[in-house]
């Protein structure tokens, strides 16, 4: 099947986040059309609504998120692996 190419998978998510604010994370880059959380695992996925955001936020591979009010955290962010 592949991988959705508007996908991005986030790594080092802290236990404690939520999915409102892994969501708000990502819309400061563009249109979110779809937030995966399992902050239990330390990872997530987002799927974005056009592929030049994608790209934007490759960029920047280790992205710093506030993932309480108080407490910030580095998330690194990179295309999907295919599943196996």
């Amino acid at each position: 099947p592949g991988t959705h190419p508007n996908r991005v998978f986030v790594g080092g998510v802290p236990k404690v986040t939520t999915v409102e604010r892994f969501r708000a994370h990502f819309e400061q880059f563009g249109t979110v059309d779809k937030v995966e959380l399992d902050a239990s695992r330390s990872f997530g996925f987002v799927t974005f609504a056009d592929h030049a955001v994608v790209e934007r936020v490759l960029a920047v591979r280790m992205q710093l998120f506030a993932h309480t009010a108080n407490a910030t955290a580095y998330v690194e962010v990179r295309k999907p692996k295919p599943r196996r």
